[in-house]
């Protein structure tokens, strides 16, 4: 692992190879969002390569180590790409798309992505999101709840990876900033 990790290092370390390797990465999520489409806001959203999903974050991550030597939300809130704010956000809106993912497979019992109809009550009561309400009204609000949840962090991805993607490609300078989270 560390032998391969020194080739992908390396292979970045010119500035030729790491601009060809960005426009790559940039044609790849293109590629992607003509895919599966570049609406926010769908009724059964991909949580894994639909906009806002964690591929945004992916590509920010791709682009960053790329470009700065950084991989983590955490290096990029200490290079001074991010606030420690934004960083935080990332962070939890990261980890919020991720438990989603791990619940929708185990509901699919199989990698499933899409955010189905048929998942989404279940998944919504195992994640908590119920009201104390009659029995029909709180799984709909459960749902409702649950999507409301996926919506924001969703937005929270695509904005701070934009972010990111934005100054990672840039050929401006950046005054940083350090500050940790």
């Amino acid at each position: 692992m560390a032998e391969l990790k020194r080739g992908r290092d390396a292979a970045l370390a010119r500035p030729t190879r790491t601009q060809r390797f960005i426009e790559d990465k940039l044609q790849e999520a293109a590629r992607r969002r003509e895919r599966v489409g570049a609406a926010l806001y769908r009724l059964e959203p991909n949580i894994k390569d639909g906009q806002g999903g964690l591929r945004e974050l992916h590509l920010a991550l791709w682009l960053s180590r790329a470009r700065w030597g950084v991989s983590t939300v955490r290096g990029l809130v200490k290079h001074g790409e991010l606030s420690s704010t934004e960083g935080e956000l990332l962070e939890r809106a990261h980890g919020f798309m991720l438990l989603l993912r791990t619940a929708l497979h185990l509901a699919a019992r199989r990698r499933q992505d899409n955010l189905r109809f048929d998942y989404q009550e279940a998944i919504a009561e195992q994640l908590g999101f119920r009201l104390g309400l009659s029995e029909k009204r709180s799984k709909k609000a459960g749902v409702e709840r649950l999507m409301r949840a996926f919506y924001y962090n969703a937005r929270l991805m695509e904005v701070h990876s934009a972010r990111v993607v934005e100054r990672a490609t840039s050929h401006r300078r950046r005054r940083t900033t350090r500050e940790s989270i």
